[in-house]
């Protein structure tokens, strides 16, 4: 379906698209003013620096975006220890994304998920948790696409009076789509 999709990792020369990418964002109200600002002022061998970083951390992040066309159009960020973070600024998954606003519903977030359990299958990650908020029938779907399987339903540790689902995938069923037959 979406053949021509990859997920990659910023590099120096990747401010233009990277800024497009965020101003998708903005242009759909996903973003605010003051976000928007601050982001077109970015340090951005500064960012590079700071993503690079973070991949050596006790708790490694590993920040992807996925591609199209030359454009970017969702962002996968995978940590291998959230237990070992702050509660209140992550909400405890193995992974986490987006795709930009203008491309929702259309297969994309299934793909990049597909995509980040293969970066987890090449960490060494044998089973991941990933959550979404329980009104978000669209993140739902990519999870359970990816052979999600639901094991609780919570508070929300980063959105205050929200509801988060929490699912177990299996790197390799989900690899396999074994789950799905």
């Amino acid at each position: 379906m979406k053949e021509d999709l990859y997920l990659k990792k910023l590099e120096e020369n990747d401010k233009d698209i990277w800024l497009e990418f965020w101003e998708d964002s903005y242009k759909t109200g996903n973003m605010s003013e003051e976000r928007w600002k601050y982001t077109q002022s970015v340090n951005w061998p500064g960012k590079l620096f700071t993503l690079k970083k973070n991949e050596t951390e006790k708790s490694p992040l590993y920040n992807y975006y996925l591609v199209e066309n030359g454009k970017l159009i969702g962002r996968l960020v995978i940590r291998l220890n959230p237990e070992l973070l702050p509660i209140d600024t992550h909400d405890g998954s193995h992974i986490s994304y987006m795709i930009i606003p203008s491309k929702r519903g259309q297969g994309y977030g299934t793909e990049m998920l597909r995509l980040g359990l293969e970066k987890c299958k090449e960490l060494k990650q044998d089973e991941v948790i990933v959550s979404c908020n329980v009104d978000n029938i669209g993140s739902s779907k990519v999870i359970e696409n990816n052979c999600g399987k639901l094991i609780c339903i919570e508070p929300c540790s980063v959105e205050k009076g929200k509801m988060s689902k929490r699912y177990k995938i299996k790197v390799e069923e989900a690899l396999s789509k074994k789950c799905l037959k």
